[in-house]
């Protein structure tokens, strides 16, 4: 009977112990054990990537963070993938192709690719469509300014 090592990812035997000290074993050694207790104590996994052959944190499976967001984004570009990987620029692409590509304040419309969505309760957690507003960066700032929030939160009146 065998485990593998959570720091180097060998394999290593039961050692003569009870079953309850070995279902609790994660590392090979304690010199394993110590280099291996930081990432645990943070909530991360360390094991070898099977893309690139690292040994990074990860929360996906047996892939690294980098791995997997460089996979989205591929993914993304090929068209295997409805939404970008970014939610904010998907959730942009929705609401343009909802409400068209013009600011919704002032019509401008020679650019859409400034465009911006604005909340207008200035809530990001909040994304049903009437919240979505389609503004062009003038407009943008404009309301921000208006109503003293954003990065213009700091301003006394």
């Amino acid at each position: 009977m065998t485990k593998i090592c959570l720091n180097c990812g060998k394999e290593f035997p039961k050692p003569h112990c009870s079953n309850k000290q070995w279902a609790k074993r994660k590392f090979c050694s304690p010199k394993c054990s110590k280099q291996g207790q930081k990432y645990w104590n943070r909530g991360h996994k360390t094991l070898i990537c099977i893309k690139c052959n690292i040994r990074k944190p990860r929360r996906h499976n047996r892939i690294c963070d980098h791995c997997w967001h460089l996979d989205r984004m591929k993914r993304w570009k090929n068209g295997e993938l409805l939404h970008h990987p970014n939610p904010s620029v998907s959730k942009r692409n929705r609401a343009l192709a909802i409400y068209g590509n013009r600011c919704q304040r002032c019509d401008y419309d020679s650019h859409p690719e400034i465009l911006i969505l604005h909340h207008v309760d200035y809530s990001h957690k909040n994304n049903k469509r009437e919240n979505w507003q389609i503004l062009c960066p003038n407009c943008h700032y404009l309301i921000h300014y208006e109503s003293k929030t954003g990065m213009f939160s700091n301003l006394k009146s």
